[in-house]
């Protein structure tokens, strides 16, 4: 029987991941990108890696949400049935759960190792890898490692992914 190895699937939060997000005067958000984001979308886009957010929202739409992504030049990257909004699927990043949905949606339930979470919150990554998720606390630290010769879609060790 072939083995076929599974290709990453990549979550990102946004707030102080991806950028800054600011309210606006219209009751809108802003996304300010960070300026190394916008290179590494590509370079992992270019690798074929499946993209995707989880993002705790409060009580944002999805319209709102996506503009903002819209906006900010990035919403291309990410497959839409991977954006995972917390107040659009009733789960916040307080738990192992919207880590395990996410992993669900990407059709990996039975391989969750092959996904990882990328944000700044330690306590947020600790739920994610919980739930089996490898996890990253900064973006820039992801295209060394995919390029990196590994066992796996991602080498658990933490000094691979967190400075």
């Amino acid at each position: 029987m072939a083995h076929f190895q599974l290709s990453p699937v990549i979550f990102f939060d946004i707030g102080e991941t991806l950028g800054r997000v600011e309210s606006t005067s219209a009751g809108s958000v802003r996304l300010e990108l960070f300026p190394y984001v916008p290179a590494i979308l590509d370079r992992l886009q270019a690798a074929g890696v499946l993209m995707g957010i989880i993002s705790n929202t409060g009580q944002l739409s999805w319209e709102v949400l996506t503009g903002m992504l819209v906006d900010a030049g990035v919403l291309g990257f990410f497959a839409e049935q991977l954006l995972i909004f917390s107040s659009l699927v009733r789960m916040d990043k307080s738990s192992p759960r919207i880590f395990a949905f996410a992993a669900e949606c990407a059709g990996r339930s039975e391989a969750p190792n092959t996904c990882c979470y990328v944000g700044e919150n330690a306590q947020e990554r600790q739920f994610a890898a919980q739930a089996g998720l490898d996890t990253a606390d900064d973006p820039r630290h992801l295209p060394t490692a995919l390029d990196s010769s590994r066992p796996g879609p991602f080498h658990r060790s933490p000094s691979r992914f967190t400075s």
